[in-house]
């Protein structure tokens, strides 16, 4: 794989979305006053994982975005390339160590759309990235599909998140 598709697949993979909210010290979302989140709220407290999401994935902090998937989650890019499972998910992220330094991100949320404890989340991502080895600025864009399951305890984690 070239330097330009790796850095393309780790930037279209590593979708953010930089949404300012609230986030306990563990980086989950909660509801400030400590309450029982109800469905008013359902989409600002995903909004609010997302941006721990986002800025996880700005600081390459690949454990605490592990974190925030379910045990069996799923990435993929299309058609070209799957990953299942977190530590599958922690071995893909950790190969690029060394190979780029994400500059900025931006995702353009399109819709969100709820069902019981499930929501799905389509946009469009746009991110700039520096290819380590030569110091060269690669943008790149596209969609996003995300599946967020909501635990019992109130906290959003992603089952599934594709990219093209």
């Amino acid at each position: 794989m070239t330097d330009r598709k790796k850095v393309f697949f780790i930037v279209s993979f590593m979708v953010i979305f930089p949404i300012s909210g609230y986030c306990s010290a563990s980086g989950w979302a909660v509801d400030p006053l400590g309450k029982t989140v109800g469905n008013d709220s359902l989409e600002a407290s995903l909004r609010t994982t997302m941006a721990v999401f986002d800025r996880y994935t700005s600081d390459m902090n690949v454990d605490s975005m592990i974190a925030i998937f379910t045990e069996n989650g799923e990435v993929s890019n299309g058609s070209r390339s799957s990953v299942s499972g977190r530590d599958a998910i922690k071995s893909f992220l950790n190969s690029f160590n060394n190979v780029i330094k994400v500059d900025s991100q931006q995702t353009e949320i399109k819709d969100i759309s709820f069902k019981s404890d499930t929501a799905i989340v389509n946009g469009i991502f746009h991110q700039k990235a520096v290819l380590i080895s030569t110091n060269k600025t690669i943008e790149t864009s596209g969609e996003v599909k995300e599946l967020w399951i909501r635990q019992a305890d109130g906290k959003w984690q992603l089952r599934k998140m594709s990219t093209k």
